[in-house]
């Protein structure tokens, strides 16, 4: 099985004050039985975009509401 990225929203989120993307073939990640493929893809995403490890106290922003939000369709078929 595996789970297809459709629709990422971030919003107060390090240097990203609302960010969204919906994409239409959808970005593939196989599933393994533990099912932590999707965090390992969202962390994976930051780290591509920001070019470093992300750090809790560099995620947060004091007094705002750090929003992500990721939707994914799960699939049997490739």
């Amino acid at each position: 099985m595996c789970h297809i990225l459709i629709e990422l929203f971030i919003k107060n989120l390090i240097l990203i004050k609302k960010f969204y993307m919906r994409l239409n073939v959808g970005l593939f990640a196989f599933e393994d039985e533990s099912d932590n493929i999707r965090g390992i893809l969202l962390l994976s995403l930051f780290y591509y975009l920001f070019g470093y490890k992300i750090k809790h106290d560099v995620i947060s922003n004091k007094g705002c509401r750090d929003v992500l939000v990721a939707k994914f369709q799960a699939s049997d078929e490739l």
